[in-house]
C-alpha cells in the first residue's frame, strides 16, 4: 500500500487499466462515428457549411476527448516510449512496404491495383498494433 494515499496498489492499476480501455473504445467508436458522416456525406445534398460543419465533427470530438483525457489517463514513460517505437516501427515499415510494392509493380511482379482510403487505414492500423506488440515484447 501506498502511504500517499489510502488505495490500495492493486486498485489503482485496476483504475488505470480500465481508463485505457475506455480510451480504446472511445477510439473505436470514434472510428464507427467518421464511417457513419463520410456515409452520411456522400449522400448529403445540403449547403456546403453544413457539409463542413458535418466533416469537422469527429475532429472536434478528438480534440475534446484529446483534453479531457489527460485528466483522465496520464500515460508513464516506459508507454509513451513504446508507443514511439510503434509509431517508428509503423512508418518506416509502411514507407518501405510501399517502396518495395511499387518496384514489384514496376517489374510485373505484383498486378497494380489501386489503394483506397480504407486499404491504407488498415494497412496502417495493422502495422501500428504490431509496432505496439514487437515493442511491448521487448520491455516486458
Amino acid at each position: 500500500m501506498n502511504p500517499e494515499s489510502s488505495i490500495p496498489d492493486s486498485l489503482k492499476n485496476l483504475r488505470r487499466t480500465r481508463n485505457k480501455h475506455v480510451l480504446a473504445m472511445l477510439g473505436f467508436a470514434f472510428g464507427l462515428l467518421c464511417t457513419f458522416i463520410g456515409r452520411v456525406l456522400a449522400r448529403y445534398e445540403g449547403p456546403w457549411g453544413g457539409r463542413l460543419a458535418l466533416a469537422l465533427t469527429p475532429f472536434v470530438l478528438v480534440g475534446i476527448l484529446a483534453l479531457s483525457s489527460r485528466r483522465f489517463y496520464q500515460a508513464d514513460e516506459l508507454e509513451l516510449l513504446i508507443n514511439r517505437k510503434a509509431l517508428e516501427f509503423a512508418f518506416y515499415a509502411a514507407f518501405f512496404g510501399l517502396f518495395a510494392l511499387e518496384l514489384f509493380q514496376a517489374a510485373g511482379f505484383v498486378p497494380r491495383f489501386e489503394w483506397t482510403n480504407k486499404r491504407l487505414l488498415v494497412a496502417l492500423s495493422f502495422l501500428m498494433i504490431s509496432g505496439i506488440l514487437w515493442t511491448k515484447r521487448r520491455y516486458d
